[in-house]
């Protein structure tokens, strides 16, 4: 009996560890960045087969046009441009072809089976408010690949799909810093009311007590 009882949280933390891993998938973060920013993004990718990982893809989302990844030691990596057909002027004023990276890939490296790896890579955020979708392909060590790239609101489920990561980008500029009072000056204006009232009613009661000695 007290094996049973023993037995039964053992199962219920085992039931919840393998709940998690099959929730786990290869996301983005952060999932909130200002316009305009630079920003260092991570790419967290579980290795959920029982399989190495060894190759991951990123495509970038449209309204990001360049990236710098982090080196990352044992990986080799890559970033493929591809012209977007416009026109457009070099720092010395020339015009010139308009270039856009569009997928950036790890290779070469290797996640164990059951671990999990990050990837940096810095980007400067889109100039307006938008939503960017993260698309990443999983490739694993007997050639199959996860391809992260459903729209998480569907309710479409595939194997060897997964839903894709998203980051807002929100207007943080609008907001005017002189518009509201810090919570240091408002705390010190209203030491500064505190001790006017404090005075007036010191003279009053000053007054009042002359007027009695009369």
């Amino acid at each position: 009996m007290i094996k049973k009882i023993f037995a039964l949280p053992l199962l219920a933390i085992a039931s919840l560890s393998f709940a998690g891993q099959a929730l786990a998938h290869a996301v983005v973060k952060p999932a909130e960045v200002g316009i305009g920013k630079y920003q260092t993004f991570t790419l967290a990718v579980p290795s959920e087969k029982s399989i190495a990982t060894v190759g991951i893809r990123l495509v970038m989302p449209e309204g990001i046009n360049s990236a710098t990844p982090n080196v990352k030691n044992g990986w080799k990596i890559e970033k493929k441009i591809q012209a977007t057909g416009n026109k457009v002027k070099d720092e010395e004023g020339m015009m010139i072809d308009e270039q856009r990276l569009i997928e950036i890939t790890w290779t070469g490296g290797n996640i164990s089976a059951g671990m999990r790896d990050e990837f940096l890579f810095s980007v400067k955020s889109p100039s307006k408010p938008t939503i960017l979708n993260w698309k990443v392909y999983q490739t694993y060590a007997d050639g199959t690949v996860v391809a992260w790239d459903l729209d998480p609101a569907t309710k479409e489920k595939k194997s060897g799909f997964g839903p894709y990561s998203m980051t807002k980008v929100i207007d943080d500029l609008s907001a005017s810093p002189i518009s509201t009072l810090s919570k240091a000056d408002a705390s010190d204006s209203n030491s500064t009311v505190a001790l006017a009232l404090s005075a007036a009613a010191f003279v009053i009661s000053l007054g009042a007590l002359r007027k009695a000695k009369k």
